[in-house]
């Protein structure tokens, strides 16, 4: 090796590191300690006179240098570990983990149903880690849980009254859906009655639940009227739905680590579904680092 090019394994431990968001997953992968990757990477640093991570607690962030060679050292890496499996046992699993939130697992499930590679669909709240292993995707409302990653939105989303047969709502009892903390900000029955000029019923005299689906279930089964998301409420073409008069405030959106923008398998899996959210095609959005 010249002098002046840089170590091997300092370019394998930035690779790593990059690819996993963490110092300590990669030396997991690595085989070495946080410590030798962080002594490597700053190494790297040093001999290109560039810094490449922004370092923020426990958190690693690409600067424009670091996001500028990365992804020809994932291929590279990616194709000298299709030569030489490097000790793996068994064939590794190449499918994409697209991990969901619960309430949009019914739509992940049908733009997946034409898709041609294999994919993992993981169904659990936010926020999720972003890392190999964890997820290489996520399908989530807003971006605003996942700062510093790639946020690529889809569409806004209204909300709408679902009823078991059409009507007045007068005292029928009102379905509450609990979002979680994470989406207190949802609109909600309150919001509802309020824009509307009327006086809502007691709160105990309505079912209060935690997914929407079960909302739609009690709806079915005469409990009351629920406000939910039109991509719930399109679940139930047999319940009488109206606009309740307000949009989300934020769009639901795909959100992976800037790192990966170019890792092609990823990059198809965005625009696949980019294309099924908006009806055209996302390859610019894919692949273009934020």
């Amino acid at each position: 090796m010249k002098p002046d090019q840089p170590s091997l394994n300092a370019l394998r431990a930035f690779e790593s590191a990059a690819r996993r968001g963490s110092f300590v997953l990669a030396a997991v992968e690595l085989g070495v300690s946080a410590a030798a990757i962080s002594q490597l990477v700053r190494g790297l640093e040093s001999d290109m006179r560039r810094q490449l991570f922004l370092r923020q607690g426990n958190r690693l962030l690409l600067t424009d240098a670091g996001r500028e060679i990365y992804p020809a050292l994932e291929t590279a890496f990616r194709e000298i570990a299709s030569i030489a499996p490097l000790g793996e046992v068994g064939p590794r699993d190449k499918r994409l983990i697209l991990s969901v939130l619960p309430w949009l697992a019914p739509w992940a499930l049908g733009a997946l149903a034409d898709y041609p590679a294999a994919v993992e669909l993981r169904v659990e709240p936010d926020p999720v880690a972003l890392t190999e292993g964890a997820a290489d995707l996520r399908l989530s409302y807003g971006g605003a849980l996942y700062p510093d990653h790639k946020v690529v939105p889809l569409f806004a989303d209204q909300m709408v009254i679902v009823q078991a047969r059409p009507g007045p709502l007068a005292d029928a009892p009102r379905i509450t859906v609990h979002w979680g903390a994470a989406y207190a900000s949802l609109p909600s029955w309150a919001l509802w009655h309020a824009q509307n000029g009327l006086v809502p019923p007691s709160a105990a005299t309505g079912l209060a639940v935690n997914d929407p689906h079960l909302a739609l279930l009690a709806v079915r089964q005469g409990q009351g009227a629920a406000l939910v998301p039109q991509i719930v409420a399109a679940a139930a073409p047999d319940l009488h739905q109206r606009p309740a008069g307000f949009t989300l405030p934020w769009p639901y959106a795909l959100v992976h680590l800037n790192a990966r923008a170019r890792h092609r398998p990823l990059a198809a899996l965005v625009s696949h579904l980019y294309a099924k959210a908006t009806g055209q095609p996302a390859l610019a959005h894919a692949v273009t680092p934020g």
